[in-house]
C-alpha cells in the first residue's frame, strides 16, 4: 500500500493543484558549529557570514531550508537527546518540540519542499546510535511536515512518524528533475541495505526502497552508524563511508569508501567497488564536475580521479592535499559556488578547495577561507547538492539493462551445505566469482554462465563466528562490463529450538508498539504501554501481552508459560497467518513444529447463537512451496491449551512456519464477529537427537594401555579431550589412555551444526605387577548366648599366595541376620553393606596386618536380639564380585544359639534400617535420609582414589526420617568426574553410593 502522510496532510494537497519542485536556492543558508553560519544569497554568491537571531552549539550536522529565493525559514535546533524546529528568529514552530534527532550525527536532519503544494516542507531525521552498544536498533528515519500556511510562521502538522527503525545516520538527497522527484537515501543499521525514500508530486512514499549491496554496517562499536554519504552533483554516483572499530588492531578506529553507480530514475544501486582504505573514515565530496572525490584523513585530504574508470588504478594514481592539523571527521561539504568547504574544529573560519575539479596540487587547497562568524565543530550542514539531468558519470555503468538476482538462504545452520543462484534477464553470457568476504576471506568458486543462470554450493563452518557469512559476486559480462553484488547468511546453530522469539515477550529498540523477529498477517497491537495503544479497536488484530483481558472486556486467558503470549481477533472467514517467520533449518533432518492454541472469548459476542467457530493450522513454506501439517477444528474456550503439533522433513536451509487461524460464521450473519484466540509455547525441535555413549569408568594396570570404545551417533565435528596426558591423541573420539595416576577425562564433541556434547570418563591407576588374588581357609566355633547379652566371635583364617608378597590388602565378607544379631564392632576397620533382608559385613585388611601361609585371627562382636529363632548364624559370604578380590578354599560358619532361661525380665532391641540417597544439583550435593534409628549419621565424600574430600554429620531429633535431606556437601570446587558417597548409621553399619558429577 502506498500511504503518504496523514488525513489532514491529504486534505491540504487536494485543495492545492499547483505544481512545484524544490530549488538550489532552498540550502543556500548553512548554520554550523558554535554560533557559526554563512550565506551564498549574496549579490557574487560568495559566502559571508550569516546574520542569525540566537545562540546554539551544532557539534556535528545541523540542517536549515530556505525560501525559493534563498532566504532563510526554519532551522533543526539539536541536542544531545531531541531536536525542535525553529523560524529564522529562533523561535519554536508550534509543534516543534522532541523531533526524534540527536546533534551527535553527522547528518541530523534534510529539509525538502513538497513538489506541488510550496507551503509544505517535509524533515527527514535519524535517530542517534543507541547508548549501550549492545543493543540492537534504534528509532530508525523518521519524518515531520511543516505547513508554512499556518500560524504566523508555519506549524508542524505531523512529526515522528517511523519510516523504518535500525538506521545508521547517514542521510543525502538527489533531485531527479527530469521525473520531478527526490531520492533520499539513508542505509539501515548491521546490515547491507540501502534503504531509499521517495517524493514527487504524490508526496512522500512510506514504501521504501531497499537495495542490498555492498558492506555492512556492522561492527563491535556504534562508531559504524557515523559518517557522511555523499553524491555526486548530476546524482549518478555514490560514496559511502564506513567506519568501525577493528578487534585485530586493538580496536583502532579503520574504515573505507564505497563507490555505487546509482540511477535517479529507478532508485538502482549497482556496481560497488572499494578504495581499500584502512584509515579513520567520516566525510566524503564531489568535485562540481563529478570526476574528483575528496576523502578527508588525518591531517590531510585524499584526491581520486574518478574518470580513471579502473579502481586499481584510480587508487595508485591517487593525490594527497597535506593541510594543517585536523581529524578525520573534519567534515568536506560542497557548496552552491562550486567550492569544497573543509571545517576545522575550533577555528573561526572554513578551509576551501577553489578548484576542485583540477587534479593535483593546482586545486588550490586555502586555509581561512570565509568568516564564519562564530567556532567550527565537527559538522557542516547536510545539503541536497545533487541534481539528475539525465546524464551519467563517465563511468556510471548503471544505464547499461543489466539485472541480477541472488537466490540464497537468510539463514543456514552451521554445517550445512546450501545452494546460491545468479540470475540474470540480460541476455549475455557471464562469469561469476563468489568470494567470502567475512569471517574467513576465500574464493569460493568461479562458475561460467551459459544461460544467465550459475550454481554455487557452499558451507558455513560450525563456531566460525558469531552471526554471519558476508559475500560477494563479481560479475563480468562476455562484452567486459562489471558489476558486483553482496549478500549474507546467517549462521544458526541448531542444537535445538531454532524459533527465535516463541515467547512474545521482545520488544523492537526503543519503540514498544511493535514486535520483533516474528511477523503476522494481522494489525498489530503493543503490549500495555502509556505510548501506545493498548485495546483492540476492531477485528484483524493482534497482541502480545500476558493477559487477554485488558484488550477485550469479552476475552479472559493468561498465558500458558507465565509470560507474554499471542492474541488477537481475526477477521470474520479469512484464512489469515496469525504467526509466521523463516527459521534455519538442516536439511534433510525431520522436525517436530509444536504451539498452544487456545480459545480465549469467555463471553461469546453477539450471541452464541451464531454459531461461531475457531480452527487452526500449522503450514511450512520451503522455497515457495506451500505445506499444510496438522489442523485442529472447533476450538472452545472450555477446552483451555490445545497442543497443535506437527513433523516434517525440511528441504531447504530456511523453512517459514506459520500458524494459521480462521474465525468462521456463517455467511447470512453479516455483522458476525469472529472468536479471539490465543498462541503461546512455540517450538521447533530437530527429532533426530545425537548422543554421546560413553563407556564405564575403567581400572587399568600401570604402564598398560587401554583402548577406549565410546560411541557418537552424530557427524563429528571436531574432538576435544582434557586434560590431553596419557592420550594417544586427544582429538579423536576413541584415544588409547596410557595413564599413569588416577585422572578424570572430560570430553567434548561437537557434531557438524556446532552442537557440542559432554561427558566424562575416570580412569583408574592400579600397581598390578605384585598383586595376586589371595586364597583363604576359614575357621569358625560355634557358641550359645544369652539374649540381650553382647559376644564376641572368634574365627581364623589362612590367606596364601603364589607371590611371596603381596602390596594389596584383602576384605573378608560375611552375611548374618540383623533381626538377630546386631553388630558392635571388629578387630579391624569394618563396613556393613544392606543386602536384602540381610546384612553383610566387610572387614578390610591393610597388607601389613598379613600374614600369609599362616592363621590370621578374626573378633567380630555382636548383641544377640530377641528374633523369630533362638538359633543366629554368622556366614562366609561369596558372590561374582567378591570372587575377583580373593579365592575361598575352606567356608565354614559359626552357629550361635540364643539360651532365655536365665533372664526373668529381658531387654529387647530391635534392628531399625537405615539408607540414604545423594542428589547432584546447581553444585551442591544433597544427602537425604529414611532411618528410624537414632543417633549420630557421619557422611563422607571421597574420590575416585578413596581419598575423603569432604565430610559432614546428622544427629536425629525425631523418630523417623522418611528420605528427608538432611546434610549437602558444597561442591562448587570439584571438577566433574566420578565420586562416592558413604553413610556410617550410629550402630556402624556403612553404606556407599557412586555419584556423577557432570558440570
Amino acid at each position: 500500500m502506498r500511504q503518504i502522510i496523514t488525513t489532514l496532510l491529504v486534505a491540504i494537497l487536494l485543495v492545492y493543484t499547483g505544481v512545484s519542485k524544490p530549488k538550489p536556492a532552498h540550502y543556500n543558508n548553512w548554520i554550523f558549529g558554535n554560533n557559526a553560519g554563512i550565506t551564498f544569497t549574496t549579490s557574487d554568491g560568495s559566502p559571508k557570514v550569516l546574520e542569525i537571531v540566537g545562540s546554539y552549539k551544532f557539534r556535528e550536522g545541523i540542517s536549515s531550508i530556505s525560501d525559493d529565493d534563498g532566504n532563510l525559514l526554519y532551522y533543526l535546533y539539536a541536542d544531545f537527546q531531541k531536536g525542535m524546529i525553529t523560524d529564522t528568529s529562533s523561535r519554536m514552530l508550534p509543534n516543534g518540540n522532541d523531533i526524534i534527532t540527536n546533534t551527535d550525527v553527522a547528518s541530523s536532519g534534510l529539509f525538502i519542499n513538497d513538489f506541488k503544494n510550496t507551503n509544505l516542507y517535509y524533515l527527514i531525521t535519524p535517530d542517534s546510535p543507541p547508548k549501550n552498544s549492545n543493543d540492537i536498533n534504534n528509532r530508525g528515519i523518521n519524518y515531520a511536515v511543516i505547513d508554512k500556511s499556518k500560524g504566523i510562521n508555519g506549524e508542524v502538522v505531523y512529526k515522528n512518524k517511523q519510516l523504518y527503525p535500525n538506521a545508521t545516520e547517514k542521510l543525502a538527497g538527489v533531485m531527479n528533475e527530469v521525473d520531478n522527484m527526490c531520492w533520499v537515501i539513508t542505509h539501515e543499521w548491521r546490515t547491507n541495505a540501502f534503504k531509499l525514500i521517495k517524493i514527487d508530486e504524490n508526496g512522500l512514499d512510506e514504501n521504501i526502497k531497499t537495495v542490498n549491496i555492498g558492506m555492512e554496517h556492522i561492527s563491535k562499536s556504534n562508531g559504524v552508524m557515523s559518517g557522511r554519504v555523499s553524491v555526486s552533483p548530476n546524482g549518478t554516483t555514490i560514496a559511502m563511508p564506513l567506519s568501525h572499530f577493528d578487534p585485530s588492531t586493538g580496536n583502532k578506529l579503520v574504515g573505507d569508501v564505497e563507490l555505487y553507480d546509482f540511477d535517479p530514475r529507478t532508485g538502482d544501486i549497482t556496481n560497488a567497488r572499494s578504495l581499500k582504505l584502512n584509515h579513520d573514515i567520516y566525510t566524503v565530496a564531489f568535485s562540481p564536475n563529478g570526476q574528483v572525490l575528496y576523502v578527508r584523513l588525518n591531517n590531510q585530504i585524499a584526491q581520486y580521479d574518478l574518470s580513471i574508470c579502473d579502481i586499481d588504478e584510480m587508487i595508485s594514481k591517487r593525490y594527497i592535499i597535506k593541510t594543517s592539523p585536523s581529524f578525520f571527521y573534519s567534515t568536506l561539504e560542497r557548496g552552491p559556488d562550486g567550492f569544497i568547504y573543509c571545517s576545522r574544529e575550533g577555528n573561526t573560519y572554513l578551509d576551501a578547495i577553489l578548484k576542485p575539479n583540477v587534479i593535483g596540487e593546482r586545486c588550490r587547497y586555502v586555509e581561512n577561507h570565509v568568516d564564519v562568524g562564530g567556532e567550527c565543530r565537527i559538522g557542516l550542514p547536510t545539503v541536497i547538492s545533487s541534481y539528475f539531468t539525465g546524464e551519467y558519470d563517465k563511468c556510471e555503468l548503471a544505464a547499461i539493462p543489466r539485472r541480477y538476482e541472488i537466490d540464497a538462504p537468510e539463514y543456514a545452520c552451521f554445517g550445512d551445505e546450501f545452494e546460491i543462484r545468479i540470475k540474470s534477464d540480460y541476455e549475455e553470457a557471464f562469469v561469476a566469482r563468489l568470494v567470502l568476504i567475512y569471517p574467513n576471506p576465500a574464493v569460493i568458486a568461479n562458475v561460467q554462465s551459459a544461460d544467465s543462470t550459475v550454481l554455487f554450493t557452499t558451507t558455513i563452518e560450525a563456531r566460525q563466528f558469531n552471526w554471519n557469512n558476508s559475500y560477494k559476486v563479481y560479475i563480468t559480462t562476455s562484452s567486459g562490463e562489471y558489476d558486483t553484488l553482496s549478500f549474507t547468511v546467517n549462521g544458526w546453530v541448531c542444537c535445538g529450538n531454532a524459533v527465535r522469539n516463541g515467547r512474545f515477550y521482545a520488544k523492537a529498540g526503543n519503540n514498544a508498539c511493535y514486535p520483533v523477529e516474528y511477523n503476522t498477517d494481522l494489525d498489530f497491537r503493543p503490549s500495555q504501554s502509556s505510548s501506545c495503544p493498548s485495546t483492540f479497536t476492531t477485528v484483524g488484530q493482534i497482541a502480545s501481552n500476558s493477559r487477554s483481558g485488558w484488550y477485550n472486556p469479552n476475552f479472559n486467558r493468561d498465558s500458558k508459560e507465565m509470560a507474554f503470549f499471542l492474541f488477537g481477533d481475526p477477521t470474520p472467514n479469512t484464512p489469515q497467518r496469525a504467526w509466521y517467520q523463516s527459521s534455519p533449518t538442516r536439511v534433510g533432518s525431520k522436525y517436530k513444529f509444536t504451539t498452544f492454541i487456545t480459545n480465549i472469548e469467555e463471553t461469546p459476542r453477539n450471541g452464541e447463537e451464531m454459531g461461531k467457530s475457531l480452527h487452526f493450522w500449522l503450514g511450512i513454506n520451503s522455497k515457495g512451496t506451500f505445506t499444510q501439517l496438522k489442523q485442529i477444528d472447533f476450538v472452545e474456550y472450555k477446552d483451555g491449551w490445545v497442543e497443535l503439533s506437527d513433523e516434517f522433513t525440511a528441504d531447504y536451509n530456511t523453512t517459514e512456519l506459520s500458524i494459521w487461524v480462521v474465525g468462521a460464521c456463517p455467511s447470512k450473519w453479516d455483522d458476525c464477529v469472529s472468536f479471539g484466540f490465543g498462541i503461546d509455547d512455540i517450538s521447533l525441535v530437530p527429532i533426530d537427537d545425537y548422543n554421546l555413549d560413553i563407556q564405564n569408568d575403567t581400572t587399568i594396570c600401570i604402564n598398560d594401555s587401554f583402548q577406549t570404545n565410546n560411541i557418537f551417533t552424530g557427524e563429528i565435528k571436531s574432538v576435544v579431550w582434557s586434560p590431553t596426558t596419557g592420550l594417544s591423541d586427544p582429538n579423536i573420539l576413541n584415544p588409547i589412555v596410557s595413564a599413569d595416576v588416577n585422572t578424570v577425562y572430560n570430553l567434548t564433541v561437537e557434531d557438524k551444526y556446532g552442537c557440542e556434547f559432554i561427558d566424562s570418563l575416570a580412569i583408574s591407576v592400579d600397581d598390578c605387577r605384585d598383586k595376586c588374588i589371595p586364597c583363604v581357609t576359614y575357621s569358625f566355633e560355634d557358641m550359645e548366648v544369652e539374649l540381650g547379652k553382647g559376644f564376641c566371635i572368634n574365627a581364623s583364617y589362612v590367606p596364601n599366595c603364589a607371590d611371596s608378597t603381596i602390596l594389596k590388602g584383602i576384605s573378608l565378607y560375611f552375611e548374618y541376620d540383623p533381626t538377630l544379631m546386631d553388630f558392635v564392632t571388629a578387630s579391624t576397620s569394618s563396613q556393613i553393606i544392606s543386602n536384602g533382608d540381610m546384612n553383610i559385613l566387610r572387614l578390610d585388611y591393610d597388607a601389613s596386618a598379613i600374614k600369609l601361609d599362616v592363621f590370621n585371627n578374626i573378633n567380630i562382636c555382636f548383641t544377640a536380639l530377641l528374633g523369630s529363632t533362638d538359633i543366629a548364624k554368622l556366614t562366609q559370604y561369596e558372590d561374582e564380585n567378591t570372587k575377583q578380590e580373593l579365592c575361598v578354599i575352606g567356608a565354614d560358619s559359626a552357629t550361635i544359639t540364643y539360651l532365655a532361661c536365665n533372664f526373668p525380665i529381658r531387654k529387647i532391641r530391635f534392628a531399625s534400617l537405615s539408607s540414604f540417597d545423594a542428589v547432584y544439583i546447581d553444585n551442591k550435593v544433597a544427602v537425604s535420609l529414611s532411618t528410624e534409628e537414632t543417633g549420630l549419621f557421619k557422611f563422607v565424600m571421597l574420590d575416585p582414589a578413596g581419598r575423603i574430600i569432604k565430610q559432614e554429620s546428622f544427629t536425629t531429633t525425631k523418630e523417623k526420617y522418611e528420605n528427608e535431606e538432611v546434610v549437602y556437601f558444597d561442591v562448587s570446587d570439584i571438577s566433574s568426574g566420578a565420586y562416592f558417597v558413604r553413610m556410617q548409621t550410629p550402630a556402624g553399619k556403612i553404606e556407599t553410593l557412586k555419584l556423577m558429577l557432570v558440570k
